[in-house]
């Protein structure tokens, strides 16, 4: 479940409860080993990812995500590998998909049994290979545009 907490995304996997937390504290209380709790998107720009709030909620997360939007000339993961490194949390690479297409360019091999509590734990213990190749610019130009075009009716509603 991606929830949106004090308007930044969060990845809960495997949420006790299906409600959505308002603040980083209630979102403290799902922390348990049946779940997970993913940075999504971290340091992209806009305003739903976390950026300062990461640092500040650290402690929080099991994982940061690696997204797949990036090319050879613009990517906004690498500050999330930095973090990573510096703090020895895990990358997993996703597709973060919204389209089909966006699918097969990130993914994670994690290295577990075939359970959820050894999943997770395999994760947390970054037992993970991201895999993952930069998108042609043209990839990236059109994906943007199907994005903005499927989120236009909302903007528009809001004006």
């Amino acid at each position: 479940m991606e929830m949106t907490i004090q308007r930044r995304h969060v990845l809960v996997l495997n949420p006790p409860s299906p409600k959505a937390c308002s603040d980083f504290f209630s979102l403290s209380k799902l922390r348990r080993p049946e779940t997970l709790i993913i940075a999504p998107h971290p340091y992209f720009p806009g305003t739903t990812s976390l950026n300062r709030y990461l640092l500040k909620h650290l402690d929080l997360f099991d994982a940061l995500e690696y997204s797949h939007f990036y090319s050879p000339m613009i990517n906004f993961n690498q500050k999330a590998r930095e973090i990573s490194q510096s703090f020895g949390l895990p990358l997993v690479g996703t597709s973060d998909a919204h389209l089909l297409s966006q699918l097969g360019c990130t993914y994670s091999l994690i290295y577990s049994e075939k359970n959820l509590e050894a999943f997770f734990e395999a994760i947390r213990q970054n037992m993970v290979k991201v895999i993952s190749r930069p998108l042609k610019h043209l990839e990236m130009g059109l994906i943007a545009a199907r994005l903005f075009k499927m989120m236009l009716p909302s903007i528009m509603v809001r004006q």
